[in-house]
């Protein structure tokens, strides 16, 4: 049964791939034992992690976006089965859910969401995740936790201002971007600045210093 816990959120981001992978393999529901089956344990999240490399993302702005998202779902899903970290969004939680089973479902569910015109493949590749899990009700636990929880991280990233249409044209000038030659191609996701952070405060917490003046000898 999933319930709802509530938790607080500290800047866990900056060490999230390496939270999933340890939580993973550490925290699963009883598997054979031998290397090998740890092996395969603790690969669902760099499996997944692969599997949305090959879709068609279009440019690496995008699918850093979908990587934050997809990891952000994994990471509270196997939290939710083992409570190890602080969570991202989701309060959700089963301890009788498998880990790799929701780990592999979560990552199913938001790539589903960005690549439906795929989800015949995806729903085959989550078959070949779960095929190294026991059937049972660990295993069909663990999916129901892991598509939930990547139903809330999916509606908590919605409105996140990648969407926002912000066309780049400024006054060109000294020191202004423009398009540059062969293809004179705009501006890569211009929009991309109106983007919540994952984990900071704001866009303008760590900028770096200006550059000098154009006229200085410095520059």
């Amino acid at each position: 049964m999933i319930v709802q816990h509530r938790t607080t959120v500290t800047g866990w981001m900056a060490v999230l791939t390496l939270a999933v992978a340890s939580s993973v393999a550490g925290a699963s529901s009883p598997r054979p034992s031998g290397n090998d089956a740890r092996h395969r344990t603790g690969e669902v999240v760099r499996d997944w992690n692969d599997i949305a490399r090959s879709q068609p993302f279009g440019n690496p702005l995008r699918l850093a976006r979908i990587l934050a998202v997809m990891h952000a779902a994994q990471h509270d899903a196997v939290n939710g089965a083992q409570p190890r970290y602080q969570t991202y969004v989701s309060t959700l939680h089963d301890l009788g859910a498998d880990a790799e089973a929701a780990a592999a479902a979560a990552a199913h569910e938001v790539l589903v969401a960005f690549f439906p015109a795929n989800h015949l493949t995806l729903d085959d590749r989550l078959a070949e995740s779960l095929s190294t899990v026991p059937d049972g009700h660990a295993e069909d636990a663990g999916v129901v936790l892991g598509s939930a929880v990547a139903d809330l991280i999916l509606d908590a990233r919605a409105d996140d201002g990648y969407s926002t249409v912000d066309p780049f044209n400024p006054t060109p000038g000294p020191g202004v971007w423009e398009p540059t030659p062969p293809a004179f191609a705009p501006m890569l996701e211009a929009q991309f600045h109106n983007v919540t952070p994952f984990t900071l405060r704001d866009r303008a917490q760590f900028l770096p210093d200006p550059p000098p003046p154009l006229t200085s000898e410095r520059y």
